[in-house]
Protein backbone atom coordinates (compact mmCIF):
# COMPACT_ATOMS: atom_id res chain seq x y z
CA UNK A 1 0.00 0.00 0.00
CA UNK A 2 2.87 2.28 0.79
CA UNK A 3 4.42 1.85 -2.60
CA UNK A 4 1.10 2.72 -4.28
CA UNK A 5 0.79 5.82 -2.15
CA UNK A 6 4.41 6.68 -2.89
CA UNK A 7 3.86 6.10 -6.61
CA UNK A 8 0.81 8.42 -6.53
CA UNK A 9 2.83 11.08 -4.67
CA UNK A 10 5.72 10.70 -7.11
CA UNK A 11 3.31 11.03 -10.02
CA UNK A 12 1.68 14.10 -8.43
CA UNK A 13 5.12 15.63 -7.87
CA UNK A 14 6.13 14.87 -11.45
CA UNK A 15 2.95 16.46 -12.79
CA UNK A 16 3.45 19.42 -10.45
CA UNK A 17 6.98 19.91 -11.79
CA UNK A 18 5.68 19.50 -15.33
CA UNK A 19 2.98 22.12 -14.65
CA UNK A 20 5.60 24.49 -13.24
CA UNK A 21 7.76 23.89 -16.32
CA UNK A 22 4.81 24.58 -18.65
CA UNK A 23 3.94 27.74 -16.68
CA UNK A 24 7.55 28.88 -16.90
CA UNK A 25 7.62 28.32 -20.67
CA UNK A 26 4.28 30.10 -21.03
CA UNK A 27 5.67 33.09 -19.10
CA UNK A 28 8.77 33.12 -21.33
CA UNK A 29 6.58 33.06 -24.44
CA UNK A 30 4.53 35.97 -23.09
CA UNK A 31 7.74 37.93 -22.38
CA UNK A 32 9.04 37.22 -25.89
CA UNK A 33 5.70 38.30 -27.35
CA UNK A 34 5.83 41.52 -25.33
CA UNK A 35 9.38 42.20 -26.51
CA UNK A 36 8.38 41.56 -30.11
CA UNK A 37 5.49 44.02 -29.78
CA UNK A 38 7.88 46.63 -28.38
CA UNK A 39 10.31 46.01 -31.24
CA UNK A 40 7.50 46.38 -33.77
CA UNK A 41 6.46 49.68 -32.21
CA UNK A 42 10.04 50.98 -32.24
CA UNK A 43 10.49 49.81 -35.85
CA UNK A 44 7.39 51.76 -36.87
CA UNK A 45 8.72 54.87 -35.10
CA UNK A 46 12.06 54.51 -36.90
CA UNK A 47 10.32 54.11 -40.26
CA UNK A 48 8.25 57.23 -39.55
CA UNK A 49 11.38 59.17 -38.59
CA UNK A 50 13.12 58.05 -41.78
CA UNK A 51 10.13 59.19 -43.84
CA UNK A 52 10.22 62.57 -42.08
CA UNK A 53 13.95 62.90 -42.74
CA UNK A 54 13.39 62.01 -46.39
CA UNK A 55 10.71 64.70 -46.70
CA UNK A 56 12.94 67.29 -45.07
CA UNK A 57 15.80 66.32 -47.39
CA UNK A 58 13.57 66.78 -50.44
CA UNK A 59 12.45 70.20 -49.19
CA UNK A 60 16.06 71.19 -48.54
CA UNK A 61 17.08 70.09 -52.03
CA UNK A 62 14.25 72.12 -53.57
CA UNK A 63 15.21 75.18 -51.50
CA UNK A 64 18.84 74.78 -52.53
CA UNK A 65 17.83 74.74 -56.19
CA UNK A 66 15.77 77.91 -55.68
CA UNK A 67 18.68 79.66 -53.96
CA UNK A 68 21.00 78.58 -56.76
CA UNK A 69 18.62 79.95 -59.40
CA UNK A 70 18.27 83.23 -57.49
CA UNK A 71 22.05 83.50 -57.19
CA UNK A 72 22.43 83.00 -60.94
CA UNK A 73 19.81 85.70 -61.60
CA UNK A 74 21.62 88.11 -59.28
CA UNK A 75 24.95 87.35 -60.93
CA UNK A 76 23.41 88.04 -64.33
CA UNK A 77 21.96 91.32 -63.04
CA UNK A 78 25.37 92.32 -61.63
CA UNK A 79 27.00 91.54 -64.99
CA UNK A 80 24.41 93.69 -66.76
CA UNK A 81 24.98 96.49 -64.26
CA UNK A 82 28.73 96.21 -64.78
CA UNK A 83 28.27 96.46 -68.57
CA UNK A 84 25.93 99.44 -68.15
CA UNK A 85 28.46 101.18 -65.90
CA UNK A 86 31.18 100.56 -68.49
CA UNK A 87 28.96 102.01 -71.25
CA UNK A 88 28.10 105.00 -69.05
CA UNK A 89 31.80 105.63 -68.43
CA UNK A 90 32.46 105.57 -72.19
CA UNK A 91 29.61 108.01 -72.81
CA UNK A 92 30.90 110.27 -70.02
CA UNK A 93 34.39 110.30 -71.57
CA UNK A 94 32.95 111.15 -75.00
CA UNK A 95 30.85 113.90 -73.46
CA UNK A 96 33.90 115.25 -71.65
CA UNK A 97 35.78 115.34 -74.97
CA UNK A 98 32.86 117.06 -76.67
CA UNK A 99 32.65 119.66 -73.92
CA UNK A 100 36.39 120.40 -74.25
CA UNK A 101 35.81 121.50 -77.85
CA UNK A 102 33.55 124.31 -76.67
CA UNK A 103 35.88 125.60 -73.96
CA UNK A 104 37.70 128.81 -74.68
Amino acid sequence: MRSKNQAVKDTQNAFGEFENFINSISEMINNINSLMNSMEKEKNEIVQSMENISGISEETAASTEEVSASTEEQLSAVEELKESAKNLEEVALKLDEAVKIFKI
